[in-house]
This record gives structure tokens, sequence and C-alpha cells, in this order.
């Protein structure tokens, strides 16, 4: 059990921590997200209707003891697990769901390293042992581990959802506009002029999406890295198709500018053809796996 607080001091719960994930009461999460218990449980039951949410893999039971007066009193209470937490505050746009995501994750990460350590130590050693085996079979697999080794190490992190923030990304000091968006997406027109409704707005949502990046909560940005306000917006523009057509390119165009604006070297950070890879990831990923996959395209963009 851990205890949340929310940033402003006004929530502070117990958090169940079992398995590889957390789990919270509707209550927990009325109280979290300053709601009522039924509003949560409303916006549970739209999330399993509309397929967001997996009714069966994403509640638990758990037995709580209680004492009233001279008795212990033994009741089965039902818990929800992250992704169901996660869901009900984006639903109630609650920026304390952002928070809770983050402190969550950064507990369930520890555990994940602290289990796997030693694991991990075993496998690189496993590595250099074949690298030096007579056999040359065996020594050729040892080599290929030990120079893919990083990559390897991502692939284990993401499968485990432990993909660790990169050092060294950078604060953002530099942010687009709706403007920035009408300038990328003129250029696109000019060299894709076949294409007529690339980049034609169906609605209003790119603003809400250049908004998205730009949260902030108690002052704070939600998404405080360059990389981080990068991934999302990239990851937003090509899952959420404001565009009539060419989301994957304006999403793919805005990701470049914004990373440049903000004085990263595209080149180093994007080399030859990744552009195209982490546009693609985005645009494949499963959307229960938002997380993840931004994740993943920080770790790539920020690597050395």
């Amino acid at each position: 059990m851990e205890i949340y607080s929310s940033p402003d001091g006004v929530v502070s719960l117990p958090v169940r921590f079992d398995g590889e994930t957390v789990w919270a009461t509707q209550s927990q999460m009325a109280e979290l997200f300053g709601t009522t218990q039924q509003n949560v449980s409303l916006h549970l039951q739209n999330a399993i209707d509309e397929g967001e949410l997996d009714h069966e893999a994403t509640h638990k039971d758990f037995l709580s003891v209680r004492r009233e007066g001279t008795r212990n009193v033994r009741r089965t209470l039902t818990h929800y697990d992250l992704d169901a937490i996660v869901s009900v505050g984006y639903r109630v746009h609650s920026p304390r769901g952002v928070h809770f995501r983050r402190w969550a994750t950064g507990i369930l990460r520890k555990q994940i390293l602290d289990q796997n350590a030693a694991q991990l130590y075993r496998a690189h050693q496993v590595a250099e042992l074949l690298a030096t085996s007579h056999d040359e079979q065996l020594a050729s697999i040892g080599r290929i581990m030990q120079r893919y080794t990083g990559d390897l190490d991502r692939l284990a992190d993401y499968d485990r959802g432990n993909l660790a923030i990169p050092a060294e990304e950078v604060v953002a000091t530099a942010r687009i506009d709706i403007h920035d968006v009408e300038r990328i997406v003129g250029e696109l027109r000019s060299r894709y002029p076949e294409d007529e409704r690339l980049g034609v707005a169906k609605d209003d949502s790119i603003r809400g999406v250049i908004g998205q990046i730009d949260q902030t909560f108690m002052g704070q940005d939600l998404y405080a890295s360059a990389q981080e306000k990068a991934a999302n917006l990239l990851y937003i523009l090509v899952k959420d198709h404001p565009f009539g057509d060419g989301n994957k390119r304006t999403g793919a165009a805005l990701f470049a500018y914004f990373l440049d604006r903000n004085g990263i070297e595209i080149d180093k950070a994007i080399p030859r053809n990744m552009l195209t890879a982490l546009t693609l990831i985005a645009a494949a990923s499963d959307p229960s796996k938002k997380d993840e996959t931004v994740a993943l395209i920080r770790s790539l963009i920020s690597d050395e």
C-alpha cells in the first residue's frame, strides 16, 4: 500500500499495488478526481460500452477487513486498475489524472527495476561469455547481442512497460501555435498539390491538440521536456486525425519542427528513415498502449 498525495495537498489516499498495476475503488477515484462515485461509475460503464476498457481485465475484487465497534467486518470491494483510473481521469477532465498516472507509473517502474536488475545483469554476462566462445555460431550470437544490447534492453523494457525517461531530455522553451500549423500545412500542400484534403481541418480539434501539449497543473507543465511534448504531439496528431488527409505527414512535420524550435539537432535526434519509423510506430500502436508508445518514441529520439 502506498499513499498518494496530490500536488495541491487536497487529496491524500492509500492506494493498493498488486502485480504490475495499481488498484483503486470507485470511492477512491471519486475522491481523487473531485467528483461523485455515481459519476465515476457512469464513466466506467461508458468506457466499457465503447470498448475502451475490458471489464474482466480491468477490475478485481479484494477482501477488506475493517474494525466496526468490537467486530472485524470482512467485505469484498471491487477495485479498478490503472487503465480504468486514467480513463475516468480523462473523462472528468481532471489534471490530477495525469499526475496520478505519473506517480503510479514511477512506483511500478521502481518495483520492476528492482525485480529485473539482476536478470539484466545476467543477460549482459551471457552475451560477453558467448562472444568469447570457441564455437563460431555461439560467438556470432554473442557479438550480435553485444552490438545491439541497447536495442534489446529497450525492447525488454517496453515489454515490461518500464521504458526509462532519457536523462538527456531538454526543457521545452519554444511552443507552437495555430499559425505554425498553418505554415507547415501550406508547405505540405505545395509539395503534394494532388492531395486536395491534405491538412484540411475537420473541425477545430487541432487547437485542442496544441492545448493538450501545453497543459499545466499548479503552474507547472504536465509535459515538461521538449521530447515529451514532441512525442505526444506526434502521437495525438496521428491517432486523432484532425485533418481530412495527411495526418501522418502533418504530424511528422510538426514533430520535427517542434524539436528544431527547441534547439534539438534534428540530424542527430532523428537520423535517416527514423521519422518514418516513429510516425508508423504511432499509427500502428494499440490505443490502450499510449503511454508505452509515447515512452518508446521519447527513448528513440533521445538516444545518443
